[in-house]
This record gives structure tokens, sequence and C-alpha cells, in this order.
């Protein structure tokens, strides 16, 4: 067990580090955005990026997920051919349908403007953006190929030079007083250099002048049918994602989109550690399963579950005790409004945590069909609420929304493993977590109606006496302890 719960930390830790700096960097993008654009025109710029982002589904189609699965597989049997032609005809199907859609956009990008967005300065930037629709494509391949030909130490960078370039450009393009298009510009800059920069790496990976392409309909139908549930997939995870975004485009006004669009990115920036997990995980539990060791799958699984909630939950009820403040400081006062969403989203994220990790082992273990489901039937429940909720609360339905679908997620995907593996969660241990985190908010509430210092004092002085709290009561309650610390790091 030991040996695997090394492998998780060690492999996670890079991909974690890079994933958390490329999220501080869109971090302070949106910061950048924010301070030199009306708040009316930072959602403006974000209702015409997430319009054009929901429809990458369209493009894609399970491609990304296939080659990633059977790239490796035709390495180790020596069918270097079919590798070529995996890429080959893939990439054009790719590129093809993100063509199309691009056009459309391009087409329709008057009349979108003018009775979806409902402000015609919309039409130039959803011009400029559905080039960006196109462009990105490459981008996608990309990072697909860099996973599929397994160079971990490449594609988290993929992400993390995206956010640094494109910081770099819109600060310049802001100096010379671009607007609202510097972003606009900046995006679409960089989705032609980024693939350029990494093409050196994926030739040396694989010499495509050795092999000839072959066309075949059974290849084609392979792919095809092992990305169809990734289809569903990523389509309602897009949902999930955006469809709040979407609506309060159409139903309320850009000012409340931009408010909504600094508070969920803040919130999800907790996912990156689950995230930088479940790509270690992923892998692990396929070679578990195919070993039929389902007593260290278990422990595995119960280990993430344990410290993904002692890690997560701090991080999460520390950014919930300062919400305003956090607002205030980084984007605005007009940003303040958004506190009470932002709250409410980060409970949703915390629950959330998990769920994401168990989709990635639902998927190692050979039900990705189940996945699809889970996502299936939360994306109709969000997209339902959302319809019902946000023409009425704006930002806080969409933030209850999201959060029930979050739960959501998490229910049903304990109850799909714990009937597949007999899964046995310690729920008394994600009690006592929980409850040691709220502790955190008390602590902060308290001092806050105490003493009155400078808003970067009480960040930091509060947080240390509140995490103190927090870890004393870990080793109070038994969660953690100096022994099993050390058996993680030091047990072979």
């Amino acid at each position: 067990m030991v040996d695997y719960t090394k492998k998780v930390l060690s492999g996670s830790v890079f991909i974690f580090v890079i994933g958390i700096l490329s999220a501080f960097i869109a971090f302070i993008f949106r910061i950048v955005l924010a301070r030199n654009l009306s708040l009316e025109e930072f959602g403006l710029f974000y209702a015409v990026f997430v319009f054009v982002g929901f429809f990458t589904f369209l493009r894609n189609f399970g491609w990304g997920a296939s080659l990633i699965k059977y790239i490796p597989e035709f390495k180790v049997k020596g069918k270097y051919d079919s590798i070529k032609s995996t890429i080959i005809i893939t990439s054009t199907l790719r590129i093809i349908f993100a063509l199309v859609v691009g056009l459309v956009f391009f087409i329709l990008s008057d009349f979108l403007a003018n009775n979806y967005f409902h402000d015609p300065s919309a039409s130039l930037i959803l011009k400029l953006l559905s080039i960006f629709f196109i462009l990105s494509v490459f981008v996608d391949i990309t990072r697909n190929l860099l996973e599929a030909f397994q160079k971990p130490f490449w594609f988290p960078f993929v992400d993390f030079l995206k956010n640094f370039f494109v910081l770099v450009l819109v600060l310049g393009f802001f100096y010379f007083g671009l607007g609202i298009l510097s972003p606009v510009i900046a995006y679409l800059i960089i989705a032609f250099i980024l693939p350029i920069l990494f093409l050196p790496v994926i030739l040396r990976s694989f010499n495509f002048s050795k092999y000839k392409i072959t066309f075949s309909k059974e290849l084609v139908k392979k792919f095809f049918l092992f990305g169809l549930p990734f289809i569903f997939i990523s389509t309602a995870a897009i949902v999930i994602a955006q469809v709040d975004t979407l609506l309060l485009t159409y139903f309320r006004t850009l000012e409340e989109v931009g408010v909504y669009n600094v508070v969920l990115p803040i919130s999800l920036l907790l996912l990156q550690f689950s995230n930088a997990i479940s790509v270690i995980l992923f892998p692990m539990c396929s070679e578990l399963w195919a070993k039929g060791d389902k007593e260290k799958l278990i422990k595995v699984i119960n280990f993430i579950y344990k410290y993904s909630f002692i890690f997560v939950i701090p991080i999460g009820l520390l950014i919930f005790s300062f919400a305003p403040s956090l607002l205030q400081v980084f984007f605005g006062e007009e940003y303040v409004v958004g506190s009470l969403a932002m709250r409410i989203l980060l409970i949703g994220v915390i629950l959330y945590t998990i769920a994401n990790v168990n989709q990635y082992i639902l998927a190692g273990i050979g039900k990705p069909k189940i996945t699809a489901k889970i996502v299936i039937i939360v994306a109709l429940f969000n997209f339902l609420g959302n319809l019902v909720l946000i023409p009425i609360y704006g930002i806080v339905g969409a933030a209850i929304m999201t959060t029930l679908s979050y739960v959501l997620a998490l229910i049903l995907s304990l109850k799909y493993l714990r009937k597949l593996i007999s899964l046995k969660i310690s729920f008394k241990s994600w009690i006592k977590t929980f409850f040691a985190g709220l502790i955190i908010v008390l602590t902060v509430n308290i001092l806050s109606n105490i003493f009155s210092f400078n808003v970067w004092v009480e960040l930091i002085l509060f947080s240390v006496i509140a995490l103190s709290i927090y870890i004393s009561l870990l080793f109070l309650f038994k969660l953690v302890s100096v022994e099993g610390i050390n058996g993680i790091f030091h047990k072979k």
C-alpha cells in the first residue's frame, strides 16, 4: 500500500505545483482585467469567451481520450503506422469541425450580439474569438499528444505557458490602450504560437517521416466507440461548468456575469489538488483493478479521501471566511456583492473534490460509461435548476445550483463505487474533519469582531491562529499522527 501511496504523492506533486502556478497566473490575469476594464466590459469579455468555449465539445468528439488510450498501446505493439495514421486522421477531423463551428460563429456574430449578448460591441469580440476557436484546436491536439506520448514533464506546461504569455501580452496591450480587445488579441496570438513551441518535443517523441498513413475504417470506428462516452462526459462537464454563465448572460446583466466569473474561478482553484492526484490515480486504479487487488485499491482510495479533505477544507474555509476582503482588495468594491455566491460555491467545491477523484477512479477501473451517466444526470439537473433560479436570484441562484450539482455528483459517484468495489468509507473521519474546519470559520469570525487591523495583517495573523487550532484538532481527533505522517514518506 505504501508503495502506491508514495507513487501518488511523488507523481502528483510536480503536476500539482505547475497547476497551482498556472492557476495563480490565471488569477492575476483576472485581476489585471478587472482593474483595467469596467465591470460591464469585464462581464462582456467573459460572456463571449465562455460562449465560444462552451462549444469545444463539437470539435473534440472524444478523440483526445482515444489518443491517450491507444497511442501507448500501439507503441508497445510496434504499430507505428497506426500511431501516425491515428494522429493524422483524428487531427484532420478535429480541424474540420473547428473550422465549421468557427465559421458559423463568425457569420452569426451580429445576430448573436444583438439578440443574445444584448450589446452590439460583442460582434467584433465574437468574430475574433471565432478565429481563436479554430486555432485553439491545435493547442488541444498538442496537449493530448504530450499526454499520449507520456511526457508528464511537458504537458502541465501547456496551460502554464498559455496563461503566462496571455498575461504578459495583455499587460502590453492595456499599456497601448487596446481596452477590451486586449485579452481577445492575446488569446489569438497564443493559440497560434503555443503549438509551435511544443512541436519539437512532439517530433522528438515520434518520427513521423519514417512511417506511412493507412486509412482504416475499423481504426476510426474503434476510436469513435472508445471516445463516445467521453463525448457525453466532456459535453456534460462543460454544461455544469459554463451553462450558468450562458444563462446569466441572457437573463441577467453583464455586470453579474463579470462578478460571477471572478467568484467561480476563485472557488475552483481548490480542484487543483484533486486534479493533480487524479492524473496519477487513473492509471494506478487501472493497474490494481486488472490485478484484482481490490483490498489495496480500497486502501489507496480511502487514503486519498482522507487527506484530500484534510488539505482542501482549511484552504476553502479560510477563503470562505475572508471572501469580502479578498474580493475588495484584489478586484475592487464592485465585486464584493459576489461574497455570498462565492461562499456557497466554496462549500460545493470542497465536496466536489471527492466526486472529481471518483470520476477518475471509475474511468480507471474501466467504467467510463458510469461516469458519463453520472455527469449527464448532474448536467441535466444543473441546467434545469439554473433555468429556474438564475432569472430570479441571479448569481446566488447560479451558485446554489452549482453546489447542489456537486453534491449530487458526490452522492452518485460514491453510490456506484460502493457497489462496484465494496468501498467502505469512514464518514466519521469526514465529519470530524469538517468540524475542525468549521472551527476555522468560527475563529476568524471571533477574532474579526474583537480586533481591527489592516486587511493583510488580519489575513495572515488570523489564518495562522485558525490553522494552528485546526491542526491541533486533527491530532486531538486522531485524524493524523506523527507516526502516520512519517510512514507516508519513510516506509518501504
